[in-house]
């Protein structure tokens, strides 16, 4: 579902600039709402075994002023943004998890747990909150990183990367091009093509990079900016 960021400022402005401030927390209301009016036109019961909408995606168009590239700063994180130029490479599509399903080794719990992040991995708990618990199939206690991955009964959703530059009419004389890395998942994959010019409509967020991780002098307080993309003119 498209929605045009003028229609949601002349239906309610103060709306509109919570989603300019808190995009990713606004959009996730609105994927909720768009799902719970399809359920009441529908007359589908909220609770059922199987769910025959599935998952809503909100796009959001916008005709404001966009910014380049080299505008971004570190006080548009987490902001909405707009940022014009050429998509240079696409990746291939991946299958990002957002729920793990979870299972204890010691006494066999199994959890969901959800995933937030675009990059990197989960953070599976420590200890088990069962390890006290008796089973018949041990008594012992569960050891510490109890937790294995089920991959099979994950959660995914498509995800695709895109290395977004500035357009060459953007670029000061005597200076070299600067990009940034993007990822669309769900509708938005296979929708662009490298070569394609684009408007890209966004989250600017930051995670933390391999190269962080490996680096033990003040790496990993470093973070790398990308855009979370909700909707590609």
């Amino acid at each position: 579902m498209v929605i045009e960021l003028n229609h949601l400022i002349a239906f309610d402005e103060v709306l509109a600039t919570q989603l300019s401030r808190r995009p990713a927390e606004i959009v996730g209301m609105l994927e909720e709402a768009a799902k719970k009016l399809a359920r009441q036109i529908c007359n589908i019961p909220v609770e059922g075994i199987r769910d025959p909408l599935g998952d809503f995606q909100i796009q959001i168009n916008s005709t404001t002023r966009p910014m380049t590239i080299r505008e971004l700063e570190s006080t548009n994180i987490s902001k909405f943004v707009r940022i014009p130029g050429i998509v240079v490479s696409a990746s291939n599509i991946v299958a990002r998890p957002t729920r793990v399903y979870a299972v204890c080794r010691g006494c066999g719990m199994n959890r969901y747990i959800p995933v937030t992040s675009a990059f990197g991995g989960v953070s599976l708990p420590r200890a088990c909150p069962g390890q006290n618990r008796e089973t018949e199939v041990t008594s012992a206690p569960c050891p510490v990183d109890p937790f294995a991955i089920i991959p099979e009964k994950c959660k995914c959703v498509d995800q695709q990367t895109l290395k977004i530059q500035e357009s060459p009419d953007m670029v000061p004389v005597g200076e070299l091009p600067r990009h940034v890395l993007a990822t669309v998942d769900r509708f938005l994959v296979n929708r662009v093509t490298p070569g394609t010019r684009v408007i890209i409509n966004g989250v600017y967020s930051i995670f933390q990079s391999s190269s962080s991780k490996a680096g033990n002098s003040g790496g990993a307080a470093i973070r790398s900016p990308f855009i979370k993309v909700l909707g590609i003119q």
